[in-house]
């Protein structure tokens, strides 16, 4: 996915109720090394395995304080750091 693009942003019974632009790669790697290294982050149980734009699997991981999957959190370009990190 390119930047400028955007996915779909889903309740929690699945149903899609939003659309979310998509940052660029660049931004998305900045915003994970970031994540990688804070002490909010937690591992989580997942399913399947999805990897970054550089390879490195940040999918069993979220944020301690807002819940939110890294990998999504970070390439979504609106999103922003809970405590300010990005």
């Amino acid at each position: 996915m390119s930047a400028g693009e955007q996915v779909p942003a889903y309740d929690h019974q699945g149903r899609i109720i939003g659309w979310l632009p998509i940052a660029d790669a660049e931004t998305a790697h900045a915003r994970q090394e970031i994540c990688r290294y804070c002490d909010r982050l937690e591992q989580i149980p997942f399913v399947g395995q999805m990897m970054d734009f550089f390879g490195a699997d940040l999918s069993q991981y979220r944020c301690r304080e807002c819940g939110c999957p890294i990998l999504s959190k970070t390439r979504v370009a609106t999103s922003t750091c809970p405590i300010g990190k990005w």
